[in-house]
């Protein structure tokens, strides 16, 4: 941990700057404010192929995949929601996908899909690690819908993939067909 530095004496940063063929980084002597005394570190770039152009690592990527004998697990319960108020949800539960070496899972994308040809309900959420490496990654994801929001009176099922940061999506573990009972997002508890 960095000590307290209510004045600022003695802090020092970097500024990098970056050109098509060479990256430079100033040192700066935050007190000063101005560049360090020291010359500047100048990193020349190669003129060929970049190996961090996106395009490139884009088309290199793979998807995440859920292991083999994954199953989306769905049940409903009563709970509250973040305003405090008493909801009926729709537990989704699926073992976490597993992201390529290298690679991390960014996000999970949760579909109500109606039977009818309707448009989908889509939730999408982060995924719990996607900043830091995969082993941090739940063994176990858990999502929520209020069934408020999903399809009434129609058949539907339930889709979960998972994407990489390029977009790129897992095949979908579906559930079974659910039919939600028009109404229930009305009842309402005594408190």
């Amino acid at each position: 941990m960095i000590p307290c530095r209510r004045d600022l004496r003695g802090g020092q940063g970097y500024f990098v700057s970056v050109y098509d063929d060479r990256i430079v980084v100033e040192r700066i002597d935050v007190e000063e404010d101005c560049a360090e005394g020291a010359p500047a570190w100048i990193v020349p770039l190669a003129a060929g192929e970049r190996p961090y152009d996106l395009s490139a690592r884009e088309a290199a990527s793979v998807a995440p995949e859920f292991p083999g004998g994954a199953k989306l697990s769905i049940d409903t319960r009563n709970t509250e929601n973040r305003s405090g108020k008493w909801v009926i949800v729709m537990n989704c539960e699926f073992p976490a996908a597993v992201p390529p070496p290298g690679e991390r899972v960014f996000d999970y994308e949760i579909r109500a899909v109606p039977k009818d040809g309707a448009e989908p309900l889509v939730k999408k959420f982060l995924s719990p690690a996607y900043a830091r490496m995969a082993k941090h990654e739940p063994k176990t994801m858990r999502f929520w819908f209020d069934v408020a929001e999903l399809p009434q009176d129609v058949d539907y099922a339930v889709e979960v993939r998972a994407f990489n940061c390029f977009g790129k999506a897992s095949r979908p573990l579906v559930s079974g067909v659910w039919h939600s009972v028009p109404g229930l997002d009305k009842v309402v508890r005594d408190k």
